[in-house]
């Protein structure tokens, strides 16, 4: 058996596409998944399964979750290594790496678009995009400040 995360994108925001999460590890060990467990509400799941393929995966979680729910959810599923690539791949310091972001996308953007986003510069923010990540810091003292103007 391998052990996976499953992301789901855009449930449980703001009362839109309601997922309740003891109905989510229902749903996934009806396709067979091992070992579910799921994050607050937040729609990451940790399972394992034998299949090798996370296209596989992820196309049978969308399947399921349409049939129960009623409603399409993009699933991105990453092997527990994989994950582990990428926060060692995090381009910033270590000192700024505990306090950085990561975006994971679906699919690959134009090389060009990585390019352009990779020439954004701020004082107090560094982005960094590569293949399928997104990296993101933001200096502790702006996001601060971002934080007391809301309030």
């Amino acid at each position: 058996m391998i052990s996976y995360i499953a992301l789901l994108r855009g449930i449980n925001v703001s009362g839109q596409k309601k997922v309740p999460m003891a109905e989510l590890r229902a749903v996934l060990r009806a396709c067979a998944f091992k070992n579910v467990q799921t994050y607050i509400q937040s729609g990451n799941v940790v399972f394992e399964s034998s299949e090798k393929d996370t296209s596989i995966l992820e196309l049978k979680i969308f399947s399921s979750i349409k049939k129960q729910f009623g409603f399409e959810v993009p699933v991105l599923v990453k092997t527990n290594l994989e994950m582990k690539a990428i926060f060692r791949a995090c381009p910033f310091l270590e000192k700024r790496k505990v306090s950085s972001y990561f975006t994971l996308l679906n699919t690959a953007p134009e090389k060009e678009l990585i390019d352009s986003l990779n020439t954004v510069a701020f004082d107090d923010e560094e982005i960094v995009a590569t293949r399928n990540v997104v990296y993101f810091f933001q200096k502790m003292d702006t996001v601060r400040q971002s934080v007391t103007l809301i309030l």
